[in-house]
């Protein structure tokens, strides 16, 4: 078990529930985690696998979704310290670190099986919108945790269309809409990847990553994100 982590100023503990924060040894909260029950395939939170009824419409080539904690949207009239750092990194690229941190804690102590994976592959923003940004949050993410975890960071996943499913209020839509969404260069054959972004909310972009990586040859493809979203208000 590996209890603590830290780089470039902060600090990142394993505890009791959550994982606690620090910056220059002050304290800024912990990341809750996922208490029981949560569902085995898409870690959406307060329900089982069997009574989930939620990941029925996620391409098969998408293992599972893995995630430490909840994310609230602004719709919600809850939060939590997760969910304010995941915003504050659409902002700020620091921000970034103690998310890897607690991603590499949560993998260490709870996600063993990922330990196991190729490669680290983010969730890409259009070109578009990653100009106007200046940043990909994912890219962010990525790449520390690659370099926490020992592992080979690529970037092989081209989003082809500035479409935010997010935005898009029927199911059906988001389904259509996400036909041919990304695009992936490369050679995976045999490979096991690990997706990641900073939030999962439908979990149609990872699943539309996912089958774009196995019909590059991959032979397993999980998906690890900060927080899942709460649908529940």
């Amino acid at each position: 078990m590996i209890r603590s982590l830290s780089s470039d100023s902060w600090e990142c503990t394993w505890q009791s529930g959550g994982v606690g924060v620090k910056l220059d040894t002050k304290n800024l909260g912990q990341y809750d985690l996922l208490q029981e029950p949560y569902c085995g395939r898409c870690s959406r939170p307060e329900v089982t696998e069997e009574n989930c009824g939620f990941h029925w419409f996620l391409d098969e080539a998408l293992h599972r979704i893995y995630a430490p904690g909840k994310y609230y949207t602004t719709l919600n009239f809850r939060t939590n310290d997760l969910t304010r750092h995941v915003l504050a990194l659409k902002k700020d690229q620091k921000y970034a670190i103690p998310i890897a941190l607690a991603l590499s804690l949560t993998l260490h102590n709870r996600y063993r099986e990922l330990l196991d994976v190729h490669f680290i592959v983010p969730v890409p923003l259009h070109p578009d919108k990653r100009t106007k940004r200046g940043f990909d949050q994912a890219e962010e993410i990525g790449q520390k945790l690659a370099s926490l975890l020992s592992k080979t960071f690529i970037s092989p996943l081209v989003k082809t269309r500035n479409v935010s499913i997010h935005s898009i209020p029927r199911l059906m839509d988001k389904l259509e809409a996400v036909k041919g969404l990304y695009s992936c260069t490369g050679d995976y054959d045999g490979k096991q990847l690990l997706l990641v972004d900073d939030i999962a909310t439908s979990g149609l972009d990872l699943a539309a990553c996912a089958k774009a990586l196995k019909e590059s040859g991959a032979f397993k493809v999980d998906a690890l994100v900060a927080g899942r979203t709460v649908f529940r208000y």
